[in-house]
């Protein structure tokens, strides 16, 4: 989603390491949570020379009338010279989508936490044999994107400044297979931001995100 006017060019050899633990209950993830680490390091052969670690948690609690609350707390930093489509991203790392047209919310560091509140619609049904499951939600989420000289104050605990945290509201609407848990058709309404900066209007996706 970041404009290609704003990408920087050049050669990444990157190898990858991502590891995720699942101790969920049922397959629409109504119980139970997740836990994953993610590890990326450009090899010294590319124009570009970075490490990348990110980690979130992810719980989710059955509540009453099938609904389920959603909660993911996340963080993220780099060391080393990465390309601006290699930075964290608030709208991507940060599943925030009311700033995913926003190419300033990039940044060398990133911290911040989700909330759904999930209320399936009916009982799963089928299309083309994939049961599926219709879910409305609401949401909120907040987050903030650090550069270089935040990332090593927060990393030494010298100074962590609490300004600067963006934040967005709204409501949704999902298809989600239950075959394939996470993974859904999703339309994303953000209805109020705390900045100027911030796109309101619809948003498609077929994604696995939380």
């Amino acid at each position: 989603n970041v404009d290609r006017k704003e990408c920087d060019s050049g050669v990444i050899t990157l190898l990858i390491f991502s590891y995720r633990l699942e101790t969920n209950k049922d397959a629409l993830r109504q119980n139970g949570g997740e836990y994953r680490v993610h590890y990326e390091h450009s090899l010294p052969d590319g124009d570009y020379i970075y490490d990348k670690y990110f980690f979130e948690v992810s719980r989710y609690l059955r509540l009453g009338w099938m609904a389920t609350l959603r909660a993911r707390v996340f963080a993220g930093w780099q060391t080393g010279y990465s390309p601006r489509q290699r930075k964290f991203a608030l709208w991507r790392e940060g599943n925030m989508s009311a700033f995913e047209n926003s190419n300033l919310d990039i940044g060398d560091g990133i911290a911040g936490v989700n909330t759904v509140l999930d209320f399936p619609l009916r009982k799963s049904f089928e299309i083309f044999s994939l049961p599926l499951v219709p879910t409305v939600c609401v949401f909120f989420n907040a987050g903030k994107v650090l550069d270089r000289s935040e990332v090593r104050s927060w990393a030494r605990m010298r100074k962590v400044d609490l300004r600067g945290w963006k934040a967005e509201m709204g409501t949704g609407f999902s298809l989600e297979c239950v075959a394939f848990a996470g993974l859904a058709l999703r339309l994303r309404l953000p209805l109020l931001t705390n900045t100027k900066r911030a796109s309101l209007g619809l948003r498609l996706s077929i994604d696995s995100a939380f």
